[in-house]
């Protein structure tokens, strides 16, 4: 089985650029789900409780994720403090709902006249890449740890410092980006997300506009960061981030953008607004069909306040496609399993994985004054991907 990704900026437009085509690793997980097609027992049609397990949706690609370099996953907007020289954070208390991004970046605020200051460029001397791919990964980084201490703005019923792994177990070393900034308030206390604040250091995706998006800053030192504090000094710029896997509900807590249906045309995919969408050619005489051509193309787009907000936390250098761990979900709940961003039923098994040399999240600067010039961070493009699996 062979593959490949490729990632568009501006896809379907006069200004289409194809940004990155390079083929993918399959993983071993892709032959256990073909074991599990092939021994999946035809009787099992006739237990009620059970008779979903032979859903076809429960032996295909269910999800994508992303995520980067083990390293990045302890700097940028993951980092607490400047005490490593990566990036800020700031917490706040329970009377401020408000969700924060603050990194730190060199340089200070553009005087008067002056050209504007250049984005957030998530860099550590080069030493960004990704663990060297091999087909016994079964996900998409090892040692993906969020580390570091949280302080509490709330003494009186929390006692700081407190460490990542306590609070976290399990969740943040999950191997790609977390998405809990949009689900701040709805994290229980009984949940992973112990303390307010926790759910910006694991990031790494916004809130939607419905909900007013998430703020952040870049700030030249963290001397003005202060715990519950409603600003910064040393401001280079802010501004915010709007999310379309959040305003759309496709992607979990966990990561893991939803697989939702497929494209109804012959010879094109469907939007991949939504979440993860797979080619479907309905006319099975078609010559494009995937029985003809041996072809099944993915597509999801990440919008531009996704790839802004990732940016700030790192950028993305792993791609990952996902099926269903069937036997994991059954010990939580019986088929059908149902995907919800904070309790979402399904569990999943690394199919195949593309890891890039070159985070797909810089945004480049433009000289001038907006909406065609100023700082990238202002200006980050929707990016379309396509990852086909080739089966002949």
């Amino acid at each position: 089985m062979r593959g490949k990704l490729e990632v568009y900026k501006c896809y379907g437009t006069s200004d289409e650029e194809l940004l990155i085509e390079g083929q993918n690793t399959v993983v071993d997980g892709a032959g256990e789900v073909l074991v599990d097609i092939m021994t999946a027992h035809s009787s099992l049609s006739g237990i009620p409780d059970l008779s979903s397990i032979l859903d076809t949706s429960n032996y295909t690609i269910q999800a994508i994720s992303f995520g980067k370099d083990s390293k990045g996953y302890q700097r940028h907007a993951h980092e607490l403090t400047a005490r490593k020289g990566y990036g800020a954070f700031n917490s706040v208390d329970n009377n401020d709902p408000l969700v924060r991004v603050v990194v730190i970046q060199s340089g200070g605020p553009p005087a008067p006249g002056d050209p504007e200051v250049s984005s957030y460029m998530p860099t550590d001397a080069g030493n960004l890449l990704p663990s060297f791919v091999t087909p016994r990964q079964t996900q998409l980084e090892l040692n993906a740890l969020v580390s570091g201490e949280v302080t509490h703005p709330n003494e009186a019923s929390f006692d700081p410092p407190s460490s990542i792994s306590g609070l976290c177990s399990g969740i943040s070393d999950i191997g790609h980006n977390l998405n809990t900034l949009a689900y701040a308030s709805d994290l229980s206390s009984t949940s992973a997300i112990l303390v307010p604040g926790m759910s910006q250091l694991l990031g790494c995706y916004p809130a939607g506009s419905g909900t007013g998006g998430t703020p952040f800053w870049a700030v030249s030192s963290d001397a003005g960061v202060q715990i519950g504090a409603a600003g910064f000094s040393d401001v280079i710029y802010a501004s915010s981030y709007n999310s379309l896997f959040n305003q759309v509900s496709s992607m979990d807590t966990s990561g893991f953008v939803n697989f939702v249906g497929s494209s109804t045309t012959d010879t094109a995919l469907a939007a991949g607004w939504s979440g993860l969408t797979v080619s479907a050619n309905t006319a099975i005489n078609h010559a494009l069909h995937a029985s003809n051509t041996g072809e099944i193309a993915y597509k999801v787009i990440i919008g531009s306040g996704d790839v802004g907000a990732c940016n700030l936390y790192g950028g993305i250098y792993n791609i990952g496609l996902w099926a269903m761990d069937l036997c994991k979900a059954q010990k939580y709940n019986n088929p059908p399993f149902e995907f919800e961003p904070i309790t979402n039923e399904k569990r999943y098994k690394l199919f195949s994985k593309k890891s890039l040399l070159d985070n797909i999240c810089t945004t480049g600067d433009r000289p001038g004054d907006p909406p065609v010039g100023g700082p990238g961070c202002n200006r980050p493009g929707d990016l379309t991907l396509i990852w086909r699996l080739y089966f002949v």
